[in-house]
């Protein structure tokens, strides 16, 4: 397993720059698991390291075996500029993420 912070995260480098999900993808996914030699990867990504888990899987299926993407809840910029060409594009599944708990749900069931 390795659970690498991203960049400007815990004793990570903090640039003033490059943060994107691509750039962060190559430092946190790829750098070390090329370095260990790994070919193709079961990967989990939590909140912001969702986003990143997301970016490298669109570009690097063909390294994927599995993927969880924990806590990644679109933010309102997707949410105001989602279309069906958005949705086409691989993120049909954030039409579900925002959707309101079914009644009772969290409650005592007694």
């Amino acid at each position: 397993m390795i659970a690498p912070d991203l960049r400007g995260y815990g004793d990570t480098d903090k640039p003033v720059s490059d943060y994107d999900k691509r750039t962060m993808a190559n430092d946190v996914v790829i750098a070390p698991v090329d370095h260990l030699g790994h070919e193709r990867i079961a990967l989990v990504g939590h909140d912001r390291g969702a986003r990143v888990g997301i970016r490298f899987a669109k570009d690097h299926r063909d390294r994927i075996d599995r993927f969880v993407a924990m806590d990644n809840i679109p933010t309102w910029i997707i949410d105001e500029t989602y279309d069906v060409t958005l949705a086409r594009q691989d993120y049909w599944f954030f039409t579900f993420l925002g959707e309101p708990a079914p009644r009772g749900e969290g409650r005592s069931c007694r």
